[in-house]
């Protein structure tokens, strides 16, 4: 029984690890786009090619976002 507990809390922190190196990736982004002219421009370049692509960067910004609050909240349960 103690196994299985064991297995399932290195499951989770395992799971908040990776889940924490793509909340960083997402605030790379998003400095990158801050503070970035050249990368802007290839991001509006993007944006105004079709409407799939404008859909897939809304649902790529929106994942990165949920991700980045489940990472905020699970590091709060865990160190709480």
């Amino acid at each position: 029984m103690m196994e299985v507990l064991v297995e399932i809390i290195v499951a989770l922190v395992a799971f908040l690890c990776e889940v924490t190196l793509h909340a960083l990736v997402f605030i790379y982004l998003l400095l990158r786009a801050i503070f970035s002219p050249a990368y802007r421009w290839k991001l509006r370049e993007h944006w105004n090619t079709t409407t799939w692509r404008r859909a897939a960067i809304v649902l790529g910004v929106s994942l990165y976002a949920a991700v980045l609050v489940t990472v905020l909240l699970g590091w709060h349960l865990l160190l709480s």
